[in-house]
């Protein structure tokens, strides 16, 4: 049976709402582009957990300017290039240079981290641990 309902979006009002109160918030980076992804890119929650630094990545390491979500990160064969809002793709590069920077250190949570690596998933970054507290 289809559905007839439109999912309801949020205003620009309640996105900025939303965006301070995550600015106050433990891990305020993480938790801003899970929301961004979601509200600025469409994405899913299975698309999210399933995002990879490899489909928001050039071939230099550089961040591109879209998503080039694969079949296996989407809802059954709906894989596709999604361009990257201008704000989504700033807190990407903040949080690409949190990684670099997590795994160049000798920081105690730093060892939850594989030898640096740009396939690694991104929810290894967005994920909260303990450690980050």
């Amino acid at each position: 049976m289809p559905l007839t309902k439109q999912a309801k979006t949020l205003n620009k009002n309640q996105v900025s709402s939303v965006l301070n109160y995550l600015a106050s918030s433990r891990n305020t980076l993480r938790n801003e582009v899970i929301f961004l992804l979601s509200v600025k890119a469409g994405l899913r929650a299975k698309e999210i957990a399933g995002l990879k630094w490899e489909m928001v990545l050039e071939s230099d390491a550089t961040l591109a300017g879209f998503i080039s979500l694969t079949n296996e990160a989407s809802k059954g064969n709906s894989g596709r290039h999604i361009p990257l809002n201008k704000g989504l793709k700033a807190r990407l590069a903040e949080l690409l240079r949190l990684s670099d920077l997590l795994c160049m250190s000798d920081l105690s949570h730093a060892s939850s981290f594989k030898e640096h690596d740009h396939d690694d998933d991104i929810e290894r970054l967005i994920r909260p641990t303990s450690e980050w507290r």
